[in-house]
């Protein structure tokens, strides 16, 4: 086929020109992709019954050590145990920038949040000008599929996927290029708005979401996912984006797997006192903002256990899509790859959920990649970031890397298991424009929280955590964080993985410091004078 193509590519493209003219005065959003489909004819490019198939899998606000093949004691994922078996693991897989919309654009462009744009804000998504991994396999002949989480991409692009189903943190969305919610969506979603049951942020949730298992979210969003998988055309190859809310508040589980975890069994918070010093005071702040200091310790144990459980459901769902893809004989012909776009707290420090940080909890990030004929089963401590992904799957795929993305492949690591590859993580997080306050009106705002609340609502605190948190992980485990306005912050991560002893104010520590400091600096420089290759 691809022989034929590529001897007919040259007579053939004046005709598929033509008649890409004509189709774009009516589906204009198409014009781009069939323009990309005859140039590529051209070259000789598409083997489309060849290629693998893509499964990205994601889960939302997933902690690296919250499954079996991490080492978890008691955690349910028989699921995802049996493809970490398939797939090399990486175990010090990291996101760059822990919140939603900018760790999955940096994953999908290969660029760190800050590049061009500067994408620090849930607010700014890609749309089909950006450079991205799903524009590079459509314009190689994929079909795009959505199921489950965006977070991502703008609207107007989503409509030119070939299937799509969209959900958020309330359920199924109602949009108007994706199936009509069915009743159990609109009364799953209609109690998940509920704020009187369910927190508008993360909190605890002490009763099982109605419905049943069926209903739940997750459920319904693999039952899309299975639909594509047994309808589809095999004459061509898909990229499908399996993205799950869950374990990301609400932290909520049907009456199936409400108990599944016994909260008194859970840890409880592992933090520090509030006020006794620590940690930046932003974060105290987020600490009286969602009230955290009137939640129990049998609270903290509740969202320990549902959050559990929401990973078990979710892995009971993957469960599902791998056996069809065996059922269909598409497994050998599949790339795999399942990570998260960032942690959660958990506990840790006396918060839940995430914030303007830079620790572990959040930072780090499980992360398998799966491929066909590979024999794998092995895990590797070699540090890598998001930025990697993109890059590492095309070029598994022999589709030429982008000038355009910053990350470095790991294609020969996750064939073998072996290898090295970064010596050093950084991370940055911003939220707004504006400075960030100093300590004293940080202070000021945590003492006079009641009136705060009263005037600007549930959001007085978010409007003041603005400001450049900045960590670097060095591969022996010596970690800096900078907080602009506010405290840095030294941890041994060998010796004190959860990050509760500051040793940046240590003097028998100064020349370390400074050592971290200086080595944060040089690679802030090298990320920001970075120049994609066409625009150099």
């Amino acid at each position: 086929m691809a022989e034929i193509l590529r001897r007919t590519g040259t007579c053939l493209l004046p005709i598929i020109k033509s008649e890409v003219t004509a189709a774009a005065k009516i589906i204009k959003p198409c014009r781009n992709n069939v323009l990309n489909l005859a140039r590529n004819l051209k070259r000789g490019r598409l083997k489309m019954s060849k290629q693998m198939n893509v499964l990205l899998i994601m889960m939302d606000q997933l902690r690296a050590d919250t499954l079996g093949c991490m080492g978890h004691p008691i955690i349910k994922t028989p699921n995802l145990d049996r493809l970490a078996k398939q797939s090399t693991l990486f175990t010090q897989a990291y996101c760059t920038t822990p919140l939603c919309v900018p760790s999955r654009t940096t994953l999908f462009t290969s660029q760190y949040a800050g590049y061009k744009r500067g994408r620090f804000s849930n607010g700014i998504i890609l749309g089909e000008k950006d450079q991205h991994l799903p524009g590079v396999l459509r314009e190689n002949g994929y079909e795009l599929v959505m199921v489950g989480k965006n977070h991502a991409f703008v609207d107007e692009y989503m409509r030119t996927w070939a299937f799509c189903e969209m959900y958020d943190l309330r359920g199924k969305e109602e949009k108007d290029f994706c199936s009509p919610l069915t009743p159990e969506d609109r009364r799953v979603r209609n109690w998940r708005h509920n704020q009187d049951i369910v927190p508008i942020q993360e909190g605890v949730v002490k009763v099982p979401q109605p419905g049943g298992i069926q209903a739940d979210p997750n459920v319904s969003q693999t039952e899309h996912a299975l639909r594509y998988l047994k309808s589809r055309d095999r004459n061509r190859p898909f990229f499908m984006y399996y993205s799950f809310e869950s374990p990301h508040f609400p932290y909520v589980v049907p009456e199936e797997y409400f108990d599944l975890y016994d909260p008194e069994t859970m840890p409880g918070p592992e933090g520090r006192e509030p006020l006794l010093g620590g940690m930046p005071t932003r974060l105290w702040m987020q600490y009286y903002g969602q009230k955290y200091d009137t939640l129990s310790l049998w609270d903290y144990k509740r969202v320990q256990a549902t959050y559990l459980a929401q990973v078990s459901l979710v892995d009971s769902q993957i469960g599902r899509v791998l056996d069809c893809l065996e059922q269909t004989g598409e497994m050998d012909s599949t790339l795999i790859v399942f990570t998260a776009d960032h942690g959660d707290f958990w506990g840790n420090h006396d918060l839940i959920g995430k914030t303007n940080a830079v620790y572990q909890d959040l930072l780090r990030i499980p992360l398998m990649i799966r491929i066909p004929g590979v024999t794998a089963g092995e895990n590797t401590e070699a540090m890598t970031d998001n930025t990697d992904v993109a890059p590492t799957l095309l070029e598994l795929l022999d589709i030429p890397v982008p000038g355009s993305m910053q990350g470095r492949p790991v294609t020969g690591i996750a064939r073998t298991g072996q290898g090295t590859h970064r010596d050093h993580i950084l991370a940055e997080s911003r939220l707004g424009e504006i400075p960030a306050l100093t300590v004293d009106q940080l202070k000021e705002a945590i003492v006079n929280r009641n009136e705060l609340m009263q005037k600007e609502g549930h959001s007085w605190f978010g409007k003041r955590q603005m400001g450049w948190v900045r960590g670097y992980v060095r591969q022996d485990g010596m970690k800096v964080i900078t907080n602009e306005n506010d405290i840095t912050e030294m941890f041994d991560l060998n010796r004190d993985p959860l990050e509760r002893h500051n040793l940046a104010e240590d003097p028998v520590f100064a020349g370390l410091r400074q050592e971290l400091l200086d080595q944060m600096d040089e690679a802030l420089k090298e990320k920001y004078a970075w120049k994609a290759s066409d625009e150099m």
